[in-house]
């Protein structure tokens, strides 16, 4: 048995962490300072992932005395996603202490993720995928709002299999936020068709939805997002309940 990964999933938006349900913005819960060291100091998350969806102004990153304030904070691995779309943005990050790049509206950009390859190796890249199922003919495609377009998303990872790229980390829309359980029949598709290493993240409610996530697939990480705001030492209790049913996690 793989043993998995749990990923703390940490939506911003200016400089304020917010819930989502099918990617439309709920509330905001917390100042983002407040929750990276909160994840530190009373989680067991294994990794964190922070995305932030502000316009391009007002990215949390631009602020170098944030981002620095935020990687000294952090002990866990750190991934940070959200606009990343030139080669100067990615050297930023890095070289204040991210580990990870979250590629998502640039996924399109081969261009780019190669630059980032070429500096910082393949590793360093997780290409994010937020797919949706059709009512029409049942196929998975990629949301592409920036170029108000859908891409079938068998011909995205068919070409992003034989690219540098670490991990490919799916999303379900119609999963996301609303606490019903993890896209599974689709992130079984999802894993026949990729060859690199999957993050899951959309729909947990219960650490049931978890273990079936485990159970029934072969994600290598699965993200936690809304359900870190609602419950007590969620990360502790979550791991512990995996454990306990037998299955594998860090």
């Amino acid at each position: 048995m793989v043993t998995r990964r749990m990923i703390a999933m940490v939506l911003v938006k200016n400089s304020h962490v917010v819930e989502t349900i099918k990617f439309k913005i709920v509330k905001p819960v917390a100042s983002l300072i407040n929750t990276i060291k909160f994840l530190n100091d009373w989680s067991d998350a294994d990794e964190i992932s922070i995305i932030d969806i502000s316009d391009e102004k007002n990215k949390f990153y631009n602020n170098t005395k944030i981002l620095k304030k935020i990687t000294k904070l952090n002990k866990l691995p750190l991934s940070v996603g959200g606009g990343i779309s030139n080669i100067n943005i990615a050297k930023k990050l890095i070289s204040n202490g991210v580990d990870k790049l979250i590629i998502n509206k640039s996924a399109l950009n081969k261009e780019l993720i190669e630059k980032i390859s070429y500096f910082y190796g393949s590793q360093s890249i997780i290409l994010s995928l937020d797919f949706f199922k059709s009512n029409k003919d049942h196929n998975l495609y990629l949301l592409d709002r920036k170029n108000n377009k859908n891409f079938k998303i068998i011909d995205i990872i068919k070409k992003y299999n034989s690219m540098p790229v670490g991990e490919f980390l799916f999303q379900s829309i119609l999963c996301d936020g609303t606490k019903h359980g993890y896209a599974i029949k689709e992130f079984k598709i999802l894993d026949e068709l990729s060859e690199k290493p999957i993050i899951a993240v959309g729909g947990l409610g219960i650490p049931d939805h978890a273990c079936n996530l485990l159970r029934q697939t072969n994600v290598s990480a699965f993200g936690v997002g809304n359900y870190l705001h609602h419950y007590e030492e969620p990360t502790y209790k979550l791991k512990k309940y995996i454990k306990d049913k037998g299955l594998l996690v860090r």
